[in-house]
């Protein structure tokens, strides 16, 4: 929890700089700086769903859910200030979404030797995926339509 916790604190710092502003570029590209420069924490969330949370009790998933909103509550917050449009309850939809969006590009922008290697060739560059990009332009698109 200290990577979302420290990626949280982060990423709520450079949201108070848009507060009341609606800057959907620059909300956009604080959300891929600050996942981008944090790959323990990309790692962890793209497990999260497809192994973390497997063979745990329910009372396990509750505290860790629970911590988690905590974790994120205040970046939630954060967003619905500096998109003033945006109520609460769909500023923490809209995060989540982000957040969802995130864990599915970082394995792709992050694949094994072998798919390196053969997205090497020109026929599948349209296939690399830039981890940074893919998340800040989704992230704008996103928020474009919330």
């Amino acid at each position: 929890m200290d990577e979302l916790f420290e990626w949280a604190e982060a990423l709520r710092a450079r949201l108070q700089v848009f507060a009341g502003t609606g800057d959907v570029e620059g909300i956009a590209t604080a959300f891929a700086d600050t996942v981008a420069a944090r790959r323990r924490f990309c790692v962890l969330l793209a497990a999260l769903a497809t192994v973390l949370e497997h063979n745990v009790s329910e009372a396990t998933v509750i505290a860790f859910k629970r911590h988690f909103l905590a974790g994120v509550s205040p970046v939630s917050s954060a967003l619905a200030a500096a998109m003033p449009a945006l109520e609460p309850a769909k500023a923490l939809e809209a995060l989540s979404m982000l957040m969802v969006t995130a864990s599915g590009a970082w394995p792709h922008s992050n694949p094994p030797p072998v798919v390196v290697a053969a997205l090497r060739l020109p026929e599948l560059a349209p296939m690399r995926l830039d981890f940074h990009k893919t998340i800040q332009s989704h992230a704008a698109a996103l928020l474009r339509g919330v």
